[in-house]
């Protein structure tokens, strides 16, 4: 008897046991709790995807949350910029480049920043061949211009380059037949021949830091005269043309621009000569005299 009812004892204390245990499993969640936690999960995961999403944008094109339509130029400078520009990032990752252009509008700028860095090269072939270009604006942050960038250019008739351009490399406005005038900055040290073929050239400036020209001005037939105000001497250089060299940036012009018809007229050896019209009249009537 004794027995049996230690046993039941037994059975009664893993009852209540067992019970005690199932009601502490079903204690009820602090929701509040679970709520900030979750979110604090979400936020955390959406930070970590927005930060992912910008590097990639800058190097592979990637969208960036928030764009409209993927590979849209977001500029971080106020100044206008061109539609149709696109650039990639320089080996450094410091710096991003112009490397090609797919817009219509013929006079173009470039911005200084592109995805809060530097815009400081034009990369190859940028532009090589945008037939209806007539301008280019570049902003004083470029420091070189690379090979063929806007060769093929043929109606390019102004570049505003940039003051700390450093290099013009080989080729960059190879056949832009348009240019009859260009101003290489102080601050260039080395031109290939960057302006080759460019056969309605008739001006041309040097400027003083310039240390290496190699054929520069090759087969540019009309380049009559040169503002030399480096210190190489190009009265031996035989690719050259022209037809005066002045070392003094305020000797007077020979070049005389008559209602649109372009003359080089040289008073004391009495050479005058049509290099041609760049005036924007259908008929012409050509000048008797200058």
């Amino acid at each position: 008897m004794i027995k049996k009812f230690s046993v039941l004892l037994l059975v009664i204390a893993l009852l209540l046991t067992s019970l005690i245990a199932c009601s502490n499993g079903n204690e009820p969640i602090d929701s509040t709790e679970t709520s900030e936690k979750t979110t604090n999960e979400v936020t955390q995961g959406t930070e970590s995807f927005t930060e992912s999403s910008q590097e990639t944008e800058g190097k592979t094109g990637a969208t960036v949350p928030g764009d409209t339509v993927p590979g849209d130029i977001v500029p971080t400078d106020p100044a206008a910029y061109t539609e149709g520009l696109e650039f990639g990032l320089f080996i450094d990752g410091n710096s991003y480049g112009v490397s090609k252009y797919t817009g219509t509008d013929t006079e173009v700028i470039i911005p200084s920043v592109y995805m809060g860095k530097p815009v400081k090269f034009i990369f190859y072939n940028a532009f090589a061949s945008c037939f209806d270009i007539t301008k280019v604006t570049m902003p004083d942050s470029i420091t070189g211009i690379n090979e063929t960038a806007f060769s093929g250019c043929i109606s390019l008739k102004e570049i505003r380059f940039s003051q700390n351009l450093e290099y013009i490399s080989s080729a960059a406005f190879q056949s832009c037949y348009s240019l009859t005038e260009v101003v290489i900055p102080d601050s260039v040290t080395r031109v290939e021949n960057s302006f080759s073929r460019c056969t309605n050239l008739i001006k041309a400036t040097v400027g003083k830091n310039v240390t290496k020209l190699y054929y520069t001005f090759f087969e540019c037939p009309k380049l009559v005269e040169i503002y030399n105000l480096s210190a190489l001497d190009l009265s031996t250089d035989d690719t050259i043309s022209a037809k005066i060299i002045h070392t003094d940036k305020n000797a007077p012009s020979k070049i005389v621009d008559q209602n649109g018809f372009v003359f080089y007229s040289n008073v004391d050896t009495n050479e005058h000569y049509l290099m041609g019209y760049v005036g924007d009249k259908k008929e012409l009537t050509l000048p008797y005299t200058i």
